[in-house]
């Protein structure tokens, strides 16, 4: 691979990392679902440029976050709390029922529960990815002057309680996450350095984010296991007591079986590429195939929506079409569509309603059940309920 496509690839890499799963919902009152279709009435209106994003998980209630702050609403549009903060261009990264809030290489990141702000953390240089998991501890990768750092904050503390300092010609941290104890944070790095035999590979370390746990260890950044993945770019979800390594051909889920070990439980090899991916909660995952893979002979069709369980066995597919480029999940279904056609599919494969918009959307999301959905365009979201 030549310089400049191994460059390209670092930041497609980050591009694909800074996306983040935008999640837009809204308040209103409700238009019916007919039997497969549904027709939306005019709710919440907020202007072009307000850089509107929303989130919701297995609740009525929801986030609404602009350039001017973060509130919390119910689906008729009461307001529970507000927070101000100022943001060029929102970025959410939600977790079961925490969000985190930052913006394009922000030096802060803001971390929510339906309670209120949980944490705010500032840094002194620009953040270049950031997560959170369902108890709230967040993880950034930063891009320092001489490098990067990645660094893992607990709840409620503005302190890192964990650093990696990584300063490496041709090594690029892409994706970094810590499990829900918050006892591990998981990284994975891209070296691009020259290899006989492999164009790229991505390192992912296994590291104790606590000092305690980390004192009987030989490594002083407390990294205690690793695995290497040749000609893949990872990006890492802790899913409860495992880990997925989602790259652009294998999906691989690892668990810790003892003290200081890993093991890998199984391995998902791709033949298409993914276009678009989701985790929901910590149960499951699904994902919409893109173009086929160069050279792979089980190819399937472009525009396919696969479900999975934790044990990496296929629990559903519906097939949308090559035209779809959107997929959502809640309760365990998901939405999956193009703009203005969209289908709410449950994890057996089975079409639960579909919907013509009458214009584009940005996100069509289920809200309370998958009866409820939320929809949102560039200047307006309203709610619908499928009627009885």
């Amino acid at each position: 691979m030549s310089t400049k496509a191994k460059t390209g690839a670092v930041i497609a890499g980050i591009v694909f990392i800074l996306a983040m799963r935008l999640i837009f919902s809204s308040k209103s009152g409700s238009a019916a679902f007919n039997a497969l279709t549904a027709d939306a009435e005019p709710g919440l209106s907020y202007s072009y440029d307000s850089g509107a994003s929303f989130y919701s998980f297995n609740s009525k209630d929801y986030f609404f976050c602009t350039k001017d702050g973060v509130k919390y609403l119910s689906s008729k549009g009461e307001q529970q709390w507000e927070e101000i903060i100022s943001l060029s261009s929102p970025v959410l990264y939600g977790k079961c029922d925490i969000l985190a809030v930052s913006e394009p290489k922000g030096r802060a990141v803001y971390v929510f529960n339906t309670l209120g702000k949980i944490m705010e953390c500032k840094f002194d240089s620009p953040v270049l990815s950031f997560s959170v998991n369902k108890t709230g501890y967040l993880t950034v990768i930063l891009q320092t002057a001489s490098g990067y750092r990645v660094e893992t904050y607990t709840p409620g503390k503005d302190t890192a309680i964990w650093k990696y300092v990584l300063v490496k010609p041709n090594v690029y941290p892409i994706s970094a996450d810590t499990s829900p104890d918050g006892k591990i944070t998981a990284v994975s790095l891209l070296d691009l350095a020259p290899d006989a035999h492999h164009s790229m590979t991505t390192q992912i370390m296994f590291i104790y984010t606590y000092e305690t746990d980390a004192l009987n260890l030989d490594s002083a950044d407390g990294i205690f296991a690793g695995e290497t993945l040749h000609d893949q770019i990872a990006r890492l979800y802790f899913m409860d007591n495992r880990l997925l390594a989602v790259s652009d051909t294998a999906i691989t889920a690892y668990s810790f079986s003892s003290k200081e070990k890993i093991k890998k439980d199984w391995e998902l090899a791709l033949h298409n590429k993914i276009l678009r991916f989701c985790v929901y909660g910590e149960t499951g995952f699904g994902f919409l195939t893109g173009e086929p893979l160069s050279g792979s002979d089980e190819q399937t069709d472009a525009g396919t929506l696969n479900f999975y369980s934790m044990n990496g066995r296929r629990t559903g597919k519906y097939v949308f079409g090559s035209d779809a480029n959107y997929l959502s999940m809640n309760w365990g279904s998901a939405i999956v569509g193009n703009g203005r056609n969209f289908s709410a599919v449950n994890n057996k494969g089975a079409l639960i309603w579909s919907y013509k918009s009458p214009m584009d959307l940005k996100q069509l999301i289920f809200l309370d059940n998958d009866n409820m959905a939320l929809a949102a365009g560039s200047t307006n979201a309203s709610v619908m309920r499928r009627a009885a």
